[in-house]
């Protein structure tokens, strides 16, 4: 799926998913606001009560609660391939536990977060988006969500 937009919902997933994995590659966004995954339920796109950090190996950290943060000081001329990787951590509360890695192609460092959020439905979609919410990705892929 290309990856355009302001945000991109990857499903619908069947009730049943325990596992997610998103692959990606080549993204990048035309600003500077980082960017991450929101999960999205019966209620619709669950916009606070994340738990963790994203860091960077060049020594940058955040722990927004906005999103499950992917890119962090995320710059325009940036590109990021990786993994976003979700799997249920506890079904009674659909608590989900939500882990990245992104390598900074031409770069010499990466970012890696750890998340978790708990829904008040089942898991219905993710949506990748930039903090802002105009920032758009301009360019890249996310393959095929893999799922079990």
């Amino acid at each position: 799926v290309s990856a355009t937009g302001v945000f991109l919902d990857i499903g619908p997933f069947p009730a049943w998913v325990t596992e997610i994995e998103i692959p990606f590659n080549g993204i990048s966004t035309n600003g500077t606001t980082d960017w991450g995954v929101q999960l999205v339920d019966s209620g619709g796109v669950e916009v606070t009560g994340y738990s963790g950090g994203c860091a960077n190996t060049a020594g940058g950290q955040a722990a927004p609660t906005s999103l499950a943060q992917v890119a962090y000081t995320n710059l325009s001329s940036t590109v990021g391939t990786g993994t976003i990787r979700l799997v249920l951590a506890k079904a009674a509360t659909n608590k989900w536990s939500i882990n990245s890695q992104l390598v900074r192609v031409g770069a010499s460092y990466g970012d890696f977060g750890c998340f978790t959020k708990s829904l008040s439905g089942t898991l219905t979609h993710v949506r990748l988006t930039t903090f802002n919410g105009t920032d758009t990705f301009d360019a890249g892929t996310f393959g095929g969500a893999k799922y079990r």
